[in-house]
């Protein structure tokens, strides 16, 4: 897993992803030498201090169920104890994927809202 920093301009697998905004991003590639095929990304920004929000945690359905997300999130563990200012990291996902909520709880996550929409 490499840590790749949060407006993607141009990057090989390797290079560090530059974005616009504090956006940091987690990069899991396939266990390849070098790394060649990117099966999985988390991306994560402060959104307060002490609070981390993930703004989205995704592996290619090939490779779901190997354990990928839950690398990527020990990873994203290890870089909040790291810095050392970090209280909690929040994150979701939809209503009906049980899979994830089920993942995030075998995680030692915990639900703490419900977000609701309405359409125009």
């Amino acid at each position: 897993i490499y840590r790749m920093h949060g407006n993607l301009l141009s990057a090989k697998l390797t290079d560090v992803l530059h974005f616009e905004g504090d956006e940091q991003v987690l990069v899991a590639y396939e266990a390849n030498e070098p790394p060649t095929f990117a099966i999985g990304a988390m991306v994560w920004r402060e959104t307060e201090p002490g609070e981390w929000w993930t703004q989205m945690g995704y592996v290619i359905s090939a490779f779901r169920g190997r354990g990928v997300y839950t690398q990527m999130w020990d990873e994203l563990l290890g870089i909040a104890q790291q810095d050392g200012t970090v209280r909690s990291i929040v994150g979701g996902t939809a209503v009906e994927n049980k899979r994830m909520q089920a993942l995030m709880e075998r995680l030692g996550r915990k639900p703490t809202s419900v977000i609701y929409k309405f359409d125009l």
